[in-house]
């Protein structure tokens, strides 16, 4: 953020030129501000899960072998009765699910 200096160009328009300056500073609000819930929070250092906002580099556990980034990555129960877990990939813009996002890597 902050200003950005004096932008000078040629617009060419049925053999008239026309000469344009443009200076703009301040602030520039061009996305909504990202929200979690009813927090706001900063994409370049954070993100939502859910409704909380964690660190992009926080890991937790998944299943007893694995580390996976939440911000990134599924935690998804392989099989129910045999403790099998995989890590599956978060796909921006889409609410990833277990069944349907692809395979990061196996617990087992």
């Amino acid at each position: 953020m902050g200003s950005w200096g004096g932008v000078k160009g040629v617009v060419r328009k049925g053999g008239l030129a026309l000469h344009a300056h443009l200076k703009c500073s301040g602030l520039w609000m061009c996305q909504p501000t990202p929200r979690c819930g009813d927090q706001i929070y900063n994409p370049l250092g954070q993100c939502c899960d859910g409704e909380i906002v964690l660190p992009l580099n926080r890991t937790h556990c998944c299943g007893p072998n694995c580390n996976f980034w939440p911000c990134f990555e599924l935690c998804c129960p392989e099989s129910y009765g045999l403790q099998k877990f995989v890590v599956r990939l978060k796909v921006l813009g889409v609410k990833s699910q277990c069944s349907s996002s692809p395979i990061s890597r196996d617990c087992s």
